[in-house]
């Protein structure tokens, strides 16, 4: 075999390999505790561009593998920090990973086929879809989905007053998308940079859009509010009927009177679920809102019904709310 045929044997799995770290490096960025938000924008295009060169198979592993090896970005968090069984948390890694192979095989199958506009809105259309249908049927909800990760890009965000979470991520997946369709040799050169113009305007309208949004705040009223985040041993999933969850209480009670006497707090926002309860009235947190006039917020695994539920205690002054259940543990 002379070195020509060798290396035209060998391209293909250097393709598949090249895209799959550059994604997964860009997709763990994006889905990690602290995401990047641009990485959530560049992480499918070297897999979206490398599937139209690459047969199905290598193409359908290789996105798999892509997603999966990025996902684990959660892994910490999901075994050690919320200790979900070992199962629970490779499929929480794993499942995303495999619907999305059918999403980059759709792109493919259509880019290949030379319908880049077509090829452009699957994969948004897509992969919105599956993340829609996993917030129905999930106890969870709309956890982890990809609009989380623009929670600093402040003028994409603004596409949520109109079209929800849904609208921020079916944009975040049309850029990628439509550069990959545009990139594909398949169709006619002057298609290919129709639908860049369009993916490209649709963004551009979006961002805009966000922008002046943004503008548009009125002066009004404000809130002082304080984020509470107790660390060190035992500052996480304390049950408030042991002795230690009611020190970790006296622990947050005490940071609130600390906060409180240095200047005016008007809302006092805890985790999500340090507390674990068994009853629906936090008296030492009530207590705690009526003598500083402030509200408190607190995240709590409500266990007082049949099955553990993440709930939000909130406490006004002299009023106690009941809390509202969020998702199912």
């Amino acid at each position: 075999m002379d070195s020509g045929a060798r290396r035209r044997r060998l391209q293909p799995a250097a393709t598949a390999a090249m895209a799959t770290a550059l994604s997964a490096l860009g997709w763990w960025h994006a889905t990690a505790l602290q995401p990047l938000w641009w990485a959530a924008w560049l992480a499918p295009l070297p897999l979206l561009m490398a599937a139209v060169r690459l047969r199905a198979g290598p193409a359908a592993l290789a996105t798999f593998t892509a997603f999966a090896l990025g996902g684990a970005s959660q892994w910490t968090y999901l075994h050690e920090v919320i200790r979900l069984p070992m199962t629970v948390v490779v499929a929480a890694i794993t499942m995303p990973a495999l619907a999305l192979v059918p999403v980059v095989l759709l792109f493919r199958a259509l880019a290949r086929r030379a319908r880049p506009l077509a090829a452009a809105l699957a994969v948004p259309a897509a992969a919105t879809g599956l993340s829609w249908l996993s917030a129905l049927l999930s106890p969870h909800g709309s956890f982890g989905h990809l609009a989380y990760s623009q929670a600093d890009a402040l003028p994409v965000l603004q596409l949520a007053s109109l079209l929800g979470l849904w609208g921020v991520g079916f944009l975040v997946w049309l850029g990628p998308a439509t550069l990959a369709a545009s990139l594909a040799g398949h169709a006619p050169r002057q298609a290919r940079m129709r639908v860049l113009g369009a993916g490209a305007l649709a963004i551009a309208v979006a961002l805009g859009f966000g922008a002046w949004r943004l503008q548009q705040d009125a002066p009004g009223p404000s809130l002082r509010i304080a984020l509470l985040a107790i660390g060190g041993a035992g500052s996480g999933n304390a049950d408030v009927a042991t002795a230690p969850g009611q020190q970790l209480l006296q622990r947050y009670v005490a940071e609130i009177d600390r906060l409180a006497a240095q200047q005016r707090i008007d809302v006092f926002v805890g985790p999500e679920s340090p507390l674990l309860v068994h009853d629906q009235a936090i008296t030492a947190l009530q207590a705690t809102a009526d003598r500083h006039g402030a509200r408190i917020l607190m995240g709590t695994e409500d266990r007082s019904g049949a099955e553990p539920r993440n709930a939000a205690w909130s406490s006004s002054p002299a009023t106690t709310h009941r809390p509202r259940t969020t998702s199912a543990i």
